[in-house]
C-alpha cells in the first residue's frame, strides 16, 4: 500500500468505526473532534502508528463486527511496515509539519470530509440510483452498507458507498469528489 491508500483506509475505518458505535451503543459522536478522537485519543497531533493503535483499541472495545476487526489488523501491519508509521497528523503540532506531513495531513482531511459528507435519505438513492427502498433498507438493516445512520425510523446512506456495493458508476463530471473511490 502506498502512502496515500494508508490513509484512505484508516479514514475509512475510523468513520465505519463511529457509526458502527452510534449505532449500536448509547455513544454518539456529534462534533468532528468527537470523530478525531477514535484516532488521536484526545491528543491534537500524533503519528499514524498511534492513530492505528488508538483505532484498534477502540474497535477491540466498541465493535463486534468482523469486518472491522479484520481491516484493523491488517491495516495495522502495513503501517508498522511503511514509511508513514512515524509521521504526524492533527492540529496545533509542537514543531511545524514537514511539507510530506502537511500534505497528507491535508489528503486525511479531504478523506475524511468525503466519508462524511453525501449521506442522503434511502428516498434519493431510489430516485436517482435506481434501486429499491426495500433493498436499501436490508442492506443498511444486515450491515452490508456500514457508513449509514439511522435518524428516527429513517435511514441516512452514503451515496459513494451505495455506488461501490451496487457497482453503480459515477458519470457527473462536476462532481466534487469525482476522483474519489470508495
Amino acid at each position: 500500500m502506498n502512502k496515500k491508500e494508508i490513509i484512505k483506509q484508516l479514514v475509512k475505518l475510523q468513520i465505519l468505526t463511529m457509526r458502527w458505535i452510534e449505532r449500536n451503543t448509547n455513544l454518539q459522536c456529534s462534533t468532528h473532534r468527537d470523530m478525531e478522537r477514535i484516532l488521536t485519543s484526545n491528543k491534537l497531533t500524533c503519528t499514524y502508528l498511534i492513530a492505528i493503535n488508538n483505532l484498534k483499541s477502540t474497535i477491540i472495545k466498541y465493535c463486534n463486527n468482523d469486518y472491522l476487526n479484520k481491516e484493523v489488523l491488517q491495516l495495522e501491519i502495513a503501517i508498522k511496515e511503511s514509511t508513514i508509521k512515524d509521521l504526524r497528523f492533527g492540529l496545533e503540532p509542537q514543531k511545524k509539519f514537514t511539507e510530506e506531513e502537511k500534505e497528507l495531513d491535508d489528503y486525511k482531511l479531504k478523506r475524511t470530509f468525503f466519508m462524511i459528507n453525501e449521506m442522503v435519505g434511502i428516498k434519493y438513492i431510489v430516485e436517482n440510483l435506481g434501486l429499491t427502498e426495500s433493498a436499501v433498507k436490508q442492506a443498511c438493516q444486515q450491515e452490508r452498507l456500514l457508513n449509514t445512520k439511522k435518524i428516527g425510523k429513517n435511514w441516512m446512506v452514503h451515496i459513494p458507498e451505495c455506488r461501490a456495493y451496487w457497482n453503480i458508476p459515477d458519470i457527473e463530471e462536476n462532481h466534487l469528489y469525482k476522483d474519489c473511490i470508495y
